[in-house]
């Protein structure tokens, strides 16, 4: 049974949605690695992380290695989400073959 996408706490745009997926693949990683490896402007990013920090769908915690580094991660109702979109991709894509 599917459950519903809950994206009402989130304003979700492609490059937050890339960043959720990104981190649903990879686990956590830095703020560095995302920007990196999804393209995304290192001075442009804190804007899209502050909305989806806020709407409880990522973690931010200080690197063990690195006390100035921060580390990023699915929170577990991120990882709701994340699966909850897969759902309905699926779906959509079955219903639309």
């Amino acid at each position: 049974m599917q459950t519903p996408c809950k994206t009402a706490s989130l304003r979700a745009d492609v490059r937050t949605l890339r960043i959720l997926a990104y981190l649903a693949v990879a686990g956590p990683c830095s703020k560095d690695a995302v920007s990196s490896m999804l393209g995304i402007n290192p001075t442009s990013l804190p804007r899209y992380l502050s909305a989806v920090v806020k709407s409880g769908h990522l973690a931010k915690s200080v690197s063990p290695v690195d006390a100035r580094a921060v580390i990023l991660s699915l929170s577990p109702h991120g990882r709701e989400l994340v699966s909850s979109l897969c759902l309905h991709f699926e779906d959509f894509v079955i219903r639309t073959s």
